[in-house]
């Protein structure tokens, strides 16, 4: 619980912002808004997962016998006559014996008989031949005749519903509904007013019937089939369930419900045929345009197909003629005869591979609640690598297990929603932290730019949030430097202010240079005087040598600066370092006008009081113990045992000395005549200084001393003196 506490404090806005973003998915998926792009989205996954999984080849068991231009060149123009449509059934279901035959066409008007023509005139003419005349054109009804064909034959004939909105031509005979809608709880299917009906005794010829309507989403492809169609509180079914009702012995067509009591599928014998809330089914496309075999209605006419082709098989009616096909786009061909469509449905009923679709709309806001709900508490938490690998892993998980569920469940379940809701999440939180980082980064720079060098604020980037809370203050080991100008008073006195400001600049970004390079930070300028530390922001465990070395190359700088001063007509300059090492705290101090980040603490002071040693004892740095000591490899000269003024604690000064600077020999001598002093031995110590001096004449330290041991001769300290010097100014 402290740690979702702890992110929910941190990350508020983030998560909040992601849960606004889930929203409209959410409203979505439940069917409060409409989200067109998302309809069109999951469309193109539906199709792009028929695609991969569709079983493809061609499926024998049914047969589009068609209608094509061979045919039409051999017969004529389609309407093609009665008398030849009923030796097409004949044929069919005598000679080739077909289990049943479906026409995907409309025999909506009576075929003109020549003898409409001369009956009225003869009869008029002759009255007492009018029974015989009557008689005679009695064998020019062909609708009569393909009728009876009909009537003989397991004959499925098609229809059409007109759907739109102000549809009232009604033409033909319906055929029976297959039950009343209200037995369809639950369930909206689309309304129908018009029809195109087959004539009234062709239809009760042959008793079946289905409609051939089809259902186009959005973006005009045709995914789903209209298996139930109302007209006047009745449901009407389509013509490839019509072909499974007469496959199944003229078995009725049965509502089923789920536990909820809601109508979600209906069945044909044992075959159950799953549908949504608007009475369609998916269409089980098992591949692209001619997934079933085609063959000429003129060679069946003719009887020159071979019977094991359409013996026993199961034959749909269609046109592919130009003029008469009725085409479809569907998710695998942009140009399908609308006829293979019932034959999709009819073969993957047969072999059981209807696709069901649960409630979509429950499923899919579960789906959004989780996916939304879990990343946006989890993503916040990741790096920008493990959020990308994360929400990858996520989507493919997602995906295989929507692919898993349509191949071996035969569940349709919605991916588009989630899918989305995924990348957005994580494009959402990319940006947020993208634009977070940055404006970290811009903090971090504001705020340490100007004390840390380029590079370390570089790498302080990495984690800008650990930095800034630095900033707060801490307490760490640390090592500080004070660099201060001599007799500054001097050089400004004789310059001009124009060329002070020229000078300083030049001395500071020279001085500035060095500590950076040592991977120091600098504090603050206070005049010519420069603070710089080592060991915040950026953790330094070589704090103590980096701070060592930086100080080496300021007091070795000045050689060249005084040079290039010189050639400008500028004095001189010399300088004194103190550094000195320990505990501080350190963070952004001041008041509520100015805060800067510094540091604090006695071992800053003690820095401090150094710094303004080194002109007591002629040294350019002077470090404090514990800098020595974290430097155990450099060459140190030992310049006094003291106590700073406003301490009573001792402590020991120590020189850094240039690799090979002096000789060892001259080191132990000093070390000689630092006994000798401490040991109260005056008089010696002033004679070995003697020697000392005269080698190394520009050595003020040697001079130092001499005058305090000439001092100590004179006038001897009390006796209870421990060889510490007590110093009383700053």
């Amino acid at each position: 619980m402290p740690a979702i506490s702890a992110l929910w404090r941190r990350h508020t806005r983030r998560i909040l912002a992601a849960w606004l973003l889930c929203l409209p998915f959410l409203l979505g998926a439940l069917g409060v808004i409409s989200l067109p792009g998302l309809a069109r989205l999951e469309g193109w996954l539906h199709d792009s997962r028929l695609a991969l999984t569709a079983p493809g080849g061609v499926d024998a068991r049914v047969v589009i016998v068609d209608i094509d231009e061979a045919s039409l060149a051999r017969l004529g123009q389609w309407p093609w006559p009665r008398q030849t449509v009923a030796t097409l059934v004949d044929t069919l279901a005598g000679h080739y014996r077909a289990r049943a035959i479906g026409f995907d066409a409309v025999f909506a008007e009576p075929e003109h008989r020549a003898s409409d023509d001369w009956l009225p005139a003869l009869g008029a003419r002759y009255p007492a031949l009018l029974p015989e005349l009557r008689q005679l054109a009695a064998g020019d009804d062909h609708d009569r005749r393909l009728a009876d064909s009909v009537r003989r034959a397991p004959v499925v004939l098609g229809y059409y519903f007109d759907t739109s909105a102000r549809a009232a031509r009604q033409s033909g005979l319906l055929p029976e509904p297959v039950f009343e809608q209200a037995l369809a709880s639950g369930m909206m299917p689309v309304m129908a007013g018009g029809f195109g009906a087959n004539l009234p005794r062709l239809q009760q010829a042959a008793g079946h019937a289905g409609h051939f309507n089809a259902l186009a989403d959005a973006d005009g492809v045709n995914r789903r089939l209209p298996a139930l169609l109302a007209h006047h509180g009745q449901l009407y079914d389509s013509l490839s369930l019509a072909m499974l009702r007469r496959l199944a012995g003229d078995m009725p067509l049965l509502p089923e419900y789920s536990a909820g009591g809601e109508m979600d599928a209906v069945s044909i014998g044992h075959w159950r045929l799953p549908l949504d809330r608007s009475g369609t089914l998916l269409i089980p496309y098992r591949g692209a345009r001619g997934s079933f075999p085609y063959i000429s209605a003129a060679r069946v006419l003719a009887h020159e197909v071979p019977p094991a082709q359409l013996v026993g098989r199961i034959v749909l009616v269609g046109a592919s003629a130009p003029g008469l096909m009725d085409l479809r786009a569907t998710p695998l061909s942009a140009v399908y005869p609308g006829v293979e469509i019932h034959a999709n449905v009819i073969a993957a009923t047969l072999d059981g591979r209807l696709y069901r679709q649960p409630d979509a709309p429950l499923i899919e806001a579960l789906l959004v609640l989780l996916l939304g709900g879990g990343l946006a508490l989890l993503l916040p938490l990741l790096s920008p690598l493990r959020a990308a690998l994360a929400t990858l892993l996520l989507a493919a998980l997602l995906i295989a297990g929507n692919l898993a569920a349509w191949q071996y469940q035969l569940l349709a379940l919605p991916l588009a929603a989630p899918l989305t809701l995924i990348l957005l999440l994580y494009l959402m939180n990319a940006s947020w932290g993208y634009f977070s980082e940055a404006r970290k980064r811009r903090e971090l720079s504001g705020a340490f730019g100007s004390y840390v060098p380029p590079a370390l604020v570089a790498k302080m980037a990495d984690a800008p949030q650990r930095f800034l809370a630095q900033m707060q203050g801490e307490h760490r080991v640390m090592s500080v430097l004070f660099s201060d100008v001599r007799d500054f008073t001097r050089v400004s006195e004789g310059l001009p202010a124009a060329e002070l400001a020229t000078l300083m600049n030049r001395y500071l970004s020279a001085q500035t240079t060095h500590v950076q390079a040592a991977a120091g930070t600098v504090d603050k300028y206070i005049g010519d005087a420069i603070m710089a530390f080592w060991g915040a922001p950026l953790t330094d465990e070589a704090h103590a040598r980096h701070a060592v070395e930086a100080a080496l190359a300021m007091v070795d700088g000045m050689t060249a600066l005084n040079a290039d001063f010189a050639v400008r007509g500028w004095p001189q300059l010399a300088i004194g370092v103190g550094i000195n090492s320990g505990g501080m705290s350190v963070g952004n101090m001041g008041s509520d006008f100015r805060r800067a980040y510094t540091v604090m603490g006695d071992a800053v002071n003690l820095a401090a009081r150094l710094e303004g040693l080194t002109k007591v004892y002629g040294v350019p740095i002077l470090c404090g113990p514990d800098t020595r000591a974290a430097c155990p490899d450099r060459v140190w000269r030992e310049v006094d045992q003291l106590r700073v003024k406003g301490k009573c604690e001792a402590i020991s000064a120590w020189q850094p000395l240039p690799t090979a600077s002096q000789a060892a020999a001259e080191l132990e001598a000093w070390q000689t005549v630092l006994a000798a002093y401490r040991a109260r031995d005056f008089a010696a110590a002033h004679t070995r200084l003697e020697v000392l001096a005269a080698a190394a004449p520009h050595d003020d330290l040697y001079r130092y001393y001499l005058a305090r041991c000439a001092r100590y001769l004179q006038h001897p300290p009390a006796a209870d003196w421990d060889g510490i010097h007590q110093h009383s100014e700053k």
